[in-house]
């Protein structure tokens, strides 16, 4: 067992900077808000579902025709995910990967 001198507390919500990149044979992906896909931080393994989205300033502002921000391949976006079934432990700085189906980012 180990004993940090300040503990970390486990999470429901969090905030990653993604890219995302296309598999072979997808075209037209989009990422909105409700977004659900399987993500992968280290031993973490739990699906997640977007709840904001903020483009980074280097990207253009796409929106759909219900006038909400979408990602798609080649975007970069400041992205809030909420965990789907439990809290869980993760740190600043810890990469993240998050796929479904052919999309990856």
């Amino acid at each position: 067992m180990a004993v940090l001198e300040t503990p970390i507390p486990a999470t429901r919500t969090f905030e990653a900077e993604m890219v995302v990149i296309k598999g072979s044979g997808v075209d037209g992906t989009t990422i909105k808000v409700g977004y659900n896909t399987m993500s992968h931080i280290l031993h973490i393994k739990q699906n997640v579902q977007v709840e904001k989205i903020e483009l980074i300033d280097d990207s253009q502002t796409m929106l759909d025709s219900e006038d909400e921000i979408v990602v798609r391949p080649g975007n970069r976006a400041k992205i809030t995910f909420r965990f789907m079934k439990r809290k869980e432990f993760i740190r600043p700085g810890m990469r993240m990967l998050f796929r479904d189906g052919h999309v990856r980012g």
